[in-house]
């Protein structure tokens, strides 16, 4: 139950940050946080990573949709099993992500992005969202859980 829960919470906080992004900031608008190292702004995501496939949405959407299906079926699968708490958390983080980018594309028509990290060098061309971080977050918790447990 718990795990679920934190997918409603990523999930849920995610859309919320988007909805107020969406009503109250426009694209030039700017706020600088931690002396410039995050930089909340708005800007649309209308394909995959990085606007992949911008063009062609329904796409983007379809295999969005496919990968969630089955991250669902995952997640129904390995939620009953006993242990593997770690990987559970790793996969709520992941589910709870994914929904929000999901409804967004669903409901919108694009991901919402508002935040950015311009002092890291590699990153500060990309915007982000709570839920891709979070996605981020739990495959690399899966990952580290499957290369380090025993019990696979």
């Amino acid at each position: 139950m718990v795990y679920i829960i934190v997918v409603l919470a990523i999930c849920g906080v995610d859309l919320g940050i988007k909805y107020w992004i969406e009503k109250k900031k426009t694209s030039n608008d700017k706020t600088e946080l931690l002396k410039g190292a995050v930089v909340i702004e708005k800007s649309h995501n209308n394909g995959a990573c990085m606007n992949f496939m911008e063009k062609r949405p329904n796409y983007v959407l379809g295999i969005t949709g496919v990968l969630l299906g089955i991250l669902i079926s995952m997640f129904a699968l390995v939620l009953p099993k006993k242990r593997k708490s770690l990987f559970k958390l790793g996969m709520a983080f992941m589910l709870g992500g994914a929904l929000g980018n999901f409804f967004d594309r669903m409901h919108r028509g694009y991901v919402v992005d508002y935040l950015n990290f311009p002092k890291i060098k590699k990153l500060k061309r990309i915007d982000f969202n709570v839920s891709d971080l979070f996605i981020f977050i739990g495959s690399i918790l899966m990952f580290l859980v499957e290369i380090f447990t025993k019990d696979n």
